[in-house]
């Protein structure tokens, strides 16, 4: 996560161009209906990408992403692709529109509520909107109470 760069003081500007200076990379997996698993990474390398998806992702599971050539060490599995940079969106049941759902909501929070996004606490964020993406079927009373469950009897003090 970053903030745009014009948007900065020239004195806390990185003197470089545009992408990922400065930036710190996130991965995610989202289950067709189901679980939420992202967390900040180091590197966008194969290797990185690959040990996440093989410590979250059953070997059996089929897995649909974009083009992106770190992709090329999920071999493995049943892979399929998306190519955005030719207008396609969708084939047939490959798609990875779930997973981008996540991130477009994360975004909107970054640049709604959460402004102050810092790398320190960016795995309590993706925590945040994990648990609110895995009770979004719910209806209003239950999210309160799954809310509200883990604190029953404790002093919060943080």
């Amino acid at each position: 996560m970053g903030w745009n760069a014009r948007n900065k003081n020239d004195s806390k500007r990185l003197k470089a161009d545009r992408g990922t200076v400065g930036k710190t990379a996130v991965i995610g997996v989202k289950e067709r209906g189901g679980k939420v698993a992202a967390e900040p990474i180091p590197a966008t390398d194969a290797n990185t990408l690959g040990g996440f998806v093989a410590e979250t992702v059953e070997s059996d599971s089929a897995v649909c992403t974009d083009a992106a050539n770190t992709y090329g060490s999920l071999r493995e599995y049943n892979c399929d692709v998306v190519n955005h940079r030719a207008g396609e969106c969708v084939r047939g049941s490959i798609r990875a529109s779930s997973i981008e759902g996540f991130w477009s909501l994360f975004r909107r929070g970054h640049y709604g509520i959460y402004h102050g996004v810092t790398v320190k606490h960016l795995h309590q964020y993706l925590t945040e909107f994990k648990g609110r993406a895995g009770i979004r079927n719910m209806n209003i009373l239950d999210q309160t109470t799954h809310k509200a469950r883990p604190t029953d009897g404790k002093m919060l003090t943080y």
